[in-house]
């Protein structure tokens, strides 16, 4: 990101041995600070497999999940990284550090600097900016909490933070805000689509919703084809999107076709082509051809994912298959959504995962527990 000349290299260097001496008590006094009031948590923190069975001890204050084959973790106040087998891959050396995506993580020294690293610890540049994202498609949005700009895995400013505001809207397309309006470019800063609008959002890989002062319009980007104008818009769920007009819910095909026109209690989609409906102040479940599925009993619901669906009645928790029956014969405390086929549940016992047949396959006997990624889950047992 920055080119040094000979002289000013030469000049750096200089002063840099002559400041090494204080600069590392500096960082070695703001540690020292730190650590005084830096008190280890008494339950620690280690990974299980989908087995239950323990992958990664429990000798760690703080972790985060996995992702790309290692995962950040804190020993003693300090951040580094561990691989699958807890084997120190990055030092126990950082005051704060982010889960690598694409080959890259920003991690804050305790010096204060931020850096941007690769697996092997390599640093490929310091960064002058407060507010990072993970990197997708080869960028990342950098810049402060005012103005935004985008770089790329070497650091080089690919857009200059200039945005008030910029946002990942789809592959390699950011939504961008100028302070007054929103509208939508490229990793090159191209304009894709005019600033103009109060709101942009993804509703497809090629279809977007965008907000005016006359409603929501939806936008095919490759022909430009239109429908307007709508109270409110949701992502398309395989291939059908749910929309309102004029007190109506709508499902729309991708050419904005009309699927189906659902009952007015309907309020949002809740996966896997079902949706959410109110009656009072209890939620029920219909299909796609508005079929009830469940009767508004439900006092909160979640979303379908792997054919399941966790609502709550009476302050316990149940799962429901895409039938609307109830599955469990122990009613939890809480349950959290379905992914990847199971599900993260409180029990008078404690925390664990089940099946989609609500058995248990991760025993509940966790202080804490997280959901799996990348088939390890983070746990804290009880002491």
């Amino acid at each position: 990101m920055k080119n040094l000349t000979y002289g000013s290299a030469l000049l750096f260097l200089i002063m840099s041995c002559a400041s090494d001496s204080s600069q590392n008590a500096d960082t070695a006094s703001i540690r020292e600070i730190f650590m005084q009031d830096y008190v280890s948590p008494k339950n620690k923190w280690g990974f299980v497999n989908r087995a239950g069975k323990t992958a990664i001890k429990a000798i760690y204050d703080d972790l985060q999940d996995f992702s790309e084959d290692l995962a950040a973790a804190n020993y003693r106040g300090d951040w580094g990284f561990i691989d699958r087998h807890g084997k120190v891959i990055i030092d126990f050396k950082y005051k704060q550090v982010n889960a690598f995506n694409e080959n890259r993580s920003v991690v804050q020294d305790w010096n204060n600097n931020y850096l941007l690293l690769d697996r092997k610890a390599t640093i490929i540049d310091s960064l002058d900016y407060s507010y990072f994202t993970s990197f997708e498609n080869g960028y990342a949005v950098v810049g402060s909490p005012i103005s935004k700009g985008l770089i790329d895995k070497n650091a080089n400013e690919a857009i200059q933070p200039m945005y008030a505001d910029l946002a990942v809207l789809q592959q390699n397309l950011y939504k961008a805000f100028d302070g007054k309006v929103w509208g939508v470019v490229d990793a090159t800063n191209e304009i894709i689509l005019e600033f103009g609008f109060l709101s942009v959002e993804s509703l497809s890989p090629s279809i977007l919703s965008c907000e005016t002062n006359d409603g929501i319009q939806l936008i095919h980007l490759p022909s430009r084809r239109t429908a307007q104008y709508f109270q409110k818009a949701f992502p398309y769920d395989n291939e059908l999107a749910l929309v309102f007009k004029d007190g109506a819910a709508i499902l729309l095909d991708s050419n904005f076709q009309v699927f189906s026109e659902l009952r007015p209690e309907v309020i949002e989609p809740i996966g896997e082509q079902m949706y959410r409906f109110r009656k009072g102040d209890y939620f029920g479940i219909i299909d796609k051809h508005n079929n009830i599925v469940a009767e508004a009993s439900y006092e909160f619901m979640n979303r379908f994912c792997s054919g399941r669906l966790i609502a709550s009645r009476d302050n316990y928790f149940f799962v429901l298959d895409t039938n609307g029956n109830e599955l469990n014969d122990e009613a939890y405390r809480l349950a959290w959504d379905y992914k990847e086929g199971i599900a993260r549940v409180i029990s008078n016992r404690g925390i664990g995962f089940i099946n989609r047949e609500c058995q248990w396959v991760v025993d509940d006997r966790f202080y804490e527990l997280r959901d799996f990624s990348e088939g390890l889950a983070r746990f804290q047992s009880f002491d």
